[in-house]
């Protein structure tokens, strides 16, 4: 198996990230739209990563 790249790891930090931020704004401002904005936007980057690792997967070769 080989080892998943390092992008795939940072993207999918950087979205639990902006998913965190979401809940947090939504705490201390008492905002729904700033939540809407981070959650949405961590799951968007989300959507990125699972289609990197689907593309990926089809690409690859049958050994």
């Amino acid at each position: 198996m080989k080892p998943i790249p390092s992008r795939i790891i940072y993207l999918t930090l950087v979205a639990l990230l902006f998913a965190m931020a979401g809940f947090a704004s939504d705490v201390v401002f008492h905002s729904f739209y700033t939540f809407l904005f981070f959650f949405i936007t961590g799951f968007i980057i989300l959507i990125i990563v699972l289609v990197d690792l689907f593309i990926n997967v089809i690409r690859k070769k049958p050994e």
